[in-house]
């Protein structure tokens, strides 16, 4: 997983749309308030899939609905769209230059904090206790 935060000129529906086939996605700017929390969701994602135990088929949608603390991919997309033009592009594999080239966005120097705040990792981490 490789991650950036960005300002891009499109609308988070146009970049949702260039981004569908490619295993990339993109976060609310202010949603995700530090990398563990990308980290975390990423393994339970893994784990997930690992366990076989995935509400969603595609790596990146489950990836989100960890993230997002949600079950459903809709409702997971709803909170997590970028209401800015400033967001944060999250990009699984290789393709991170392809597909930055695509949006050509304007890298934002700013990185996450590694601290994390409890109730982003308590949302994400019992997001599927029954």
């Amino acid at each position: 997983m490789i991650y950036a935060e960005i300002s891009a000129e499109l609308s988070a529906n146009e970049i949702n749309t260039i981004l569908k086939d490619e295993d990339a996605l993109v976060i609310d700017f202010n949603f995700i308030t530090s990398e563990l929390e990308l980290k975390l969701a990423e393994q339970l994602t893994i784990s997930s899939f690992k366990q076989k135990n995935n509400i969603a088929n595609k790596f990146k949608y489950e990836f989100l609905l960890w993230v997002s603390g949600k079950r459903d991919i809709k409702s997971a997309m709803e909170v997590t769209l970028p209401k800015s033009n400033k967001m944060i592009i999250v990009v699984f594999g290789t393709n991170y230059r392809k597909i930055l080239s695509q949006l050509n966005p304007k890298v934002i120097k700013k990185k996450l904090p590694k601290i994390f705040d409890s109730i982003a990792l308590e949302r994400i981490s019992t997001s599927r206790v029954f």
